[in-house]
């Protein structure tokens, strides 16, 4: 499914450097533009790797991946933990990596392509 950047945002990112994460927030906000290709080198594709039941187990394996140096994020996570009965419906909490980092992920999180 293709993301439709908005124009204003397009021009608002033009030229922004990365700064450090300073916040949660600040945090969501650059997994926002990692998904939407804005801040992404050569807007790398994002693909979900994996996706998670227990949101408590979809952290763990995200901070297995920051640690290994494999840029991540989670996605629904809000949705599982507020609403449980409706994860299924959702997916579950989603982690997202860049497609070309997708057998390193698989390989740090020891799991096969499924």
């Amino acid at each position: 499914q293709e993301v439709v950047i908005p124009e204003k945002l397009q021009e608002f990112m033009k030229g922004k450097k990365e700064v450090e994460p300073m916040s949660k927030e600040f945090s969501a906000f650059k997994a926002f533009l990692m998904v939407d290709g804005i801040q992404n080198n050569n807007n790398k594709k994002t693909i979900v790797l994996k996706s998670y039941d227990n949101p408590a187990i979809a952290n763990l394996e995200h901070g297995i991946l920051q640690d290994a140096g494999v840029e991540c994020f989670l996605s629904d996570e809000s949705v599982v933990n507020l609403y449980p009965m409706f994860s299924s419906p959702f997916g579950g909490v989603k982690l997202h990596v860049f497609e070309e980092d997708k057998e390193k992920a698989l390989e740090i999180l020891g799991t096969t392509n499924s």
